[in-house]
């Protein structure tokens, strides 16, 4: 192809035709633009597809944070139970005024314990790091902001209070 352009250019410069060979320059000077936006254009596309292999990264990391903070979650939500359960056991004992025995022990400890709720905020952190506009999706992207910037908030304030409940609570009955 710019064997035969230069062939054709040559054969213009000889020939001596000005106007011919402006006309010729104005073309060859249009293929180029023409070229350029092409090869940008694919470049903007390119960079799009990235962007979106990087979306799909990002929203599968939250989907496996928030898969295993419901496990964790569901775990002290299970363990909740045993202390509402030991708490129950400890209150029907000391209402009846049974006489101590060894196994209220178990129920005394496990009415203490203390667990903390939070969620995984490391694929949030990621994602304002890389940019909130990754999210491609205004929607998803803001009940993302949303739920991140409350759900820990309200989890340890949740989480405190209980811690405080149980606290007052051993201080009067231990």
């Amino acid at each position: 192809m710019l064997t035969l352009l230069r062939k054709i250019r040559k054969s213009l410069i000889e020939s001596g035709s000005v106007r011919r060979y402006i006309l010729y320059a104005i073309g060859e000077i249009a293929l180029v633009v023409i070229g350029i936006l092409i090869a940008l254009q694919i470049n903007n596309w390119n960079a799009q597809q990235k962007l979106r292999v990087q979306e799909i990264k990002m929203l599968r990391s939250f989907q496996k944070s928030l898969k295993s903070d419901l496990v964790d979650l569901q775990n002290k939500l299970d363990a909740s139970k045993q202390i509402k359960s030991s708490t129950l056991i400890l209150l029907e004992h000391l209402e009846q005024d049974k006489p101590y025995h060894d196994s209220l022990a178990y129920h005394f400890g496990a009415t203490t314990m203390n667990w903390f709720l939070f969620i995984s905020e490391a694929p949030f952190e990621t994602l304002k790091s890389k940019g909130l506009d990754l999210i491609s999706n205004d929607s998803l992207q803001q009940q993302i902001v949303d739920f991140y910037s409350t759900s820990n908030y309200f989890l340890k304030l949740w989480s405190e209070v209980y811690r405080d409940i149980i606290t007052d609570a051993s201080k009067s009955i231990l």
